[in-house]
């Protein structure tokens, strides 16, 4: 778990690129605000096999996603975030990829929000603080489906 890290994940987002899978890597996106939270999340991810490319915010991830030619399968981003809220960010995303999958994370009741979430499967909800093994399950359920 993040012991200790419940103030700094606030007004975080990732966006992955490059997801293990068989036949080799394919690409998601990674943007966050704050450096340390960032950093233990790069190393979750990169322990259980992927590639991990980051930006320091909504709009640089927004860049980051319209210049990258390959697919795109998966983006991790906070609920709430200074400037842009995650769910902001993930619509503008899904207009130019439709399939793009959304692992939302949030330290605060979302109550409303993840009931609407929850009509969709290719999003998901992730309550902070998490353990290494609950945030690679998730985003490895959310890559196995179709």
């Amino acid at each position: 778990m993040f012991r200790g890290l419940t103030n700094p994940w606030n007004g975080w987002l990732l966006v992955l690129f490059l997801a293990k899978r068989r036949g080799g890597p394919k690409p998601f996106c990674l943007p966050k605000t704050k450096r340390d939270v960032r950093e233990v999340a790069r190393e979750f991810l990169e322990s259980g096999g992927y590639t991990v490319i980051e930006a320091r915010d909504g709009l640089e991830a927004l860049g980051i996603v319209e210049k990258h030619q390959g697919a795109i399968d998966l983006l991790i981003t906070d609920m709430v975030m200074p400037g842009m809220t995650g769910q902001e960010l993930a619509a503008r995303l899904k207009e130019q990829r439709p399939k793009l999958r959304m692992l939302y994370m949030s330290g605060y009741s979302e109550r409303a929000a993840a009931e609407s979430l929850r009509a969709d499967p290719g999003v998901r909800l992730l309550a902070k603080p998490f353990s290494r093994s609950a945030l690679l399950r998730t985003v490895h359920e959310l890559l196995k489906k179709n």
